[in-house]
């Protein structure tokens, strides 16, 4: 019974799933030496890797390194169900200079993680060869883009179809009345007609924003089928996302596109070159109505959200809030949400995400580090974010909930050490000869004293663990009231932990630059928020803490980032020698600050 559950659902799984496919096809199978012929690979799937060509040494492959690549999408919907197909071909020319019978070896291709295998190719080589067509699927976007001459014959055209109506190019705007800050969705479509036997060469067309526009997203071009008059085109749509600046009227002035078409007839081949031309798209940007003092700047349909990575917090021990910005609006235009005053924690100044392979598609994301100082239950008041709906024409708020937090008291070491236990006023299990020893001989008793000790911890033990306990009792009411002494005191076990997380973190370069920059503003009672490696080697230069301490700091924060923003990830060992070097300088900077700091 199990099994057969188990091959139902491997049944209906495999029916949702895209198979892949991999052909290999040629312009002829009869060629004269040296006569160039095309092999045409194609891959339909989710994720194609390159072809691996074989080795044929009876062909000589004359672009084995720079084939004519294209690609195009399929999306089927069945039973409600949305699937998605990519298809990859690569056109490869090729010629045979001896007579003979060949085979072309297969191909290799890995498609969706398998490795797929084109059949091998028979074609023969003689002085005396009639070219033979191979029949093959073909597709309205086979021609699409193709140098003149590398396709094999194909129908006549229409000859009542002009040069002018043989290709597309239109660009259109989803609205030509948007308030400032408003997206504004501006495609940029560019084809030819979907029939055998026409054939372009062009350069894809550029779509440029205007000054006064910003430029969002652009997204890549795929293969689509469009009609127009009556005719049916190839087209790869340019679609991008524009946000007007300012107030005005704006032109979208006409682009201008070189097309060779060719095409066949019934008296042979025609060839043209035509200049293709937009038309002028005029758009009316509206200002925005007075706004509010609490207005973000942003437009469009915006949500907001906070996390934070525990509830449970420990008192000095920092945390994240994240504070996400979803939605639909200029990422550039969103500031970041008003956090108030906590009296109970500190708060550093946000980093800032707005790249979509980091943020996972929302338009912005703040990061607070935040170090509760008092312990008990608190709350993350609830934030608001004001934006503009064009929709509607209004002003309106955003709300993320507050958020209740249960904040641990530190485990601390005692500040004053009380060695050995109290003596126990018990005599159990002991003889009076065991106290004193029995005086056998006549004469005066001598008195033995045997409880000095606990007469003298009696009378200094308890103002000893008094002390302790009003020293413990004003350090934690400092802890609370003092932001400064807060900030300090928790400086090193927050250091700690940033750098305990370094290697396991996403980028350990950024994150080792956290640990040190915040370590430097926690002792030195300056913001975390942009510090910089320069921000750093002045402030603790302004300090009096010593020249080479202080260039010591910025070659490690430069170095953390000079890793970031190249993009280059820091080897094993570059890691381990900053991790090193960082906590050789927190502590030379900790002892600089006893010595004869001010913090």
């Amino acid at each position: 019974m199990r099994l057969a559950w188990l091959v139902a659902v491997a049944v209906l799984c495999a029916g949702g799933v895209q198979a892949a496919q991999l052909t290999g096809n040629i312009s002829t199978t009869s060629v004269t030496p040296g006569e160039v012929f095309t092999l045409t690979i194609t891959g339909e799937g989710s994720k194609i890797s390159e072809p691996v060509l074989p080795d044929a040494p009876d062909f000589v492959f004359m672009n084995a390194k720079n084939p004519r690549v294209s690609t195009g999408s399929t999306v089927s919907i069945t039973n409600g169900q949305v699937r998605q197909s990519q298809s990859r071909s690569w056109t490869y020319q090729l010629r045979a200079d001896k007579e003979g019978s060949f085979t072309l070896p297969s191909i290799h291709v890995t498609i969706d993680g398998k490795d797929y295998h084109t059949e091998p190719l028979k074609i023969t080589v003689s002085k005396n060869a009639v070219p033979q067509r191979t029949q093959r699927r073909r597709t309205p976007f086979d021609d699409f883009f193709d140098p003149f001459g590398s396709r094999p014959a194909a129908p006549p055209v229409d000859e009542t179809i002009s040069f002018e109506d043989t290709a597309l190019f239109e660009l259109t705007v989803d609205k030509t009345e948007v308030y400032q800050g408003a997206p504004l969705s501006v495609t940029l479509t560019y084809g030819k007609l979907a029939v055998d036997g026409v054939q372009i060469r062009a350069d894809p067309p550029q779509l440029v924003h205007p000054p006064n526009f910003f430029l969002g997203a652009d997204e890549p071009a795929n293969n689509v089928l469009q009609t127009r008059n009556g005719h049916q085109y190839a087209t790869a749509p340019r679609k991008q996302v524009w946000f007007p600046t300012q107030a005005g009227t704006f032109t979208i002035p006409p682009v201008e596109w070189v097309v060779g078409i060719r095409r066949n007839t019934v008296g042979g081949v025609d060839n043209s070159t035509i200049v293709k031309k937009t038309e002028p798209v005029t758009i009316t940007v509206k200002p925005l109505p007075p706004a509010p003092p609490e207005f973000s700047g942003a437009v469009g349909n915006i949500q907001l959200s906070s996390t934070l990575s525990s509830t449970d917090l420990l008192q000095g021990t920092p945390v994240e809030l994240v504070v996400r910005v979803t939605g639909q609006g200029n990422p550039s235009a969103v500031s970041a949400p008003e956090l108030p005053q906590l009296d109970w924690a500190h708060v550093s100044q946000p980093t800032v995400d707005q790249d979509p392979a980091v943020t996972g598609g929302a338009l912005k994301v703040f990061t607070f580090t935040l170090t509760p100082l008092k312990e008990g239950p608190q709350q993350i008041p609830e934030l608001s974010l004001t934006y503009f709906t064009p929709e509607t024409a209004k002003y309106q708020a955003t709300i993320a909930p507050a958020l209740a937090v249960n904040v641990r008291k530190a485990v601390e070491t005692p500040m004053v050490v009380v060695g050995g236990s109290q003596p126990q006023n018990t005599t159990t299990g002991r003889t009076l000869t065991e106290i004193f020893p029995i005086v056998r001989s006549s004469g005066p008793l001598e008195h033995h004293d045997s409880g000095w000790p606990i007469n003298v911890a009696v009378l200094v033990v308890p103002p000893t663990i008094y002390t302790g306990l009003f020293l413990f009792m004003r350090r934690r009411r400092r802890l609370s009231e003092d932001t400064e002494f807060a900030r300090d005191y928790f400086a090193r076990s927050k250091s700690q932990k940033r750098l305990a997380g370094v290697r396991r973190a996403k980028d350990p370069s950024a994150e080792l630059f956290r640990a040190m920059s915040g370590f430097v503003a926690d002792k030195l009672h300056i913001e975390e928020g942009g510090l910089t490696s320069a921000d750093a080697r002045k402030a603790i230069a302004q300090r009096g803490l010593g020249a080479e301490l202080a260039e010591n700091v910025e070659k490690i924060l430069r170095a953390c980032e000079r890793a970031r923003y190249a993009g280059a990830a820091l080897s094993p060992a570059e890691l381990k020698a900053l991790l090193d070097a960082a906590r050789q300088a927190m502590d030379q900077l900790e002892v600089a600050l006893k010595n004869g700091g001010r913090a």
